[in-house]
């Protein structure tokens, strides 16, 4: 099984080495763990192509104010879900961020061990789904187009040869 590419972006060293050692904990998964602390280098790990699997972002970065952290990495990534963590207990927050494109909200310092593993994993699903859907409404919006094009086509077909034939029964019923 391959590990799950984690990029972990966290201004806090003491609480990012906890988050590593908690996802090293976790024996149903292998993690392969990528620290930033900046958007600055979470953008270029980004940029420079490097898949993950999930973005692990907490909203009080050094370079970034609030949710403009998120804003950019879901513009950057917009396949990676992203899991916010977050000193605030805000309920404001947590909706504006999945609002903006997070898939999860936690707030630091609550039950790590139990959420955050499972957080993760339903943050990936729920991407992949979403992607999936609107993956089929694209693909349903580009049928419902080829459909319409072809009835009208049809359409139009079908008035051509009629037109001569009505104009014909026209003339007919004159004399």
């Amino acid at each position: 099984m391959t590990a799950t590419r984690v990029l972990l972006v966290e201004d806090d060293r003491g609480y990012a080495r906890f988050l590593h050692e908690v996802l090293l904990e976790l024996t149903e998964l292998e993690h392969a763990v990528t620290f930033v602390s900046t958007l600055e280098e979470a953008s270029s790990c980004l940029e420079q192509q490097q898949r993950f699997d999930i973005v692990l972002l907490d909203l009080g970065l050094p370079d970034a104010d609030g949710t403009e952290a998120l804003t950019h990495i879901a513009r950057v990534a917009p396949s990676t879900p992203i899991v916010v963590l977050s000193s605030h207990h805000e309920l404001k927050v947590a909706l504006e961020s999945m609002r903006l494109g997070a898939q999860e909200y936690l707030v630091k310092g609550q039950a790590e061990h139990a959420l955050l593993p499972r957080a993760m994993r339903y943050a990936i699903e729920r991407k992949r789904l979403q992607d999936a859907a609107a993956t089929a409404r694209d693909e349903a919006e580009h049928a419902n187009a080829v459909k319409d094009e072809f009835l009208a086509m049809l359409g139009h077909e079908l008035r051509n040869p009629l037109a001569p034939i009505v104009t014909a029964l026209a003339l007919i019923e004159r004399h």
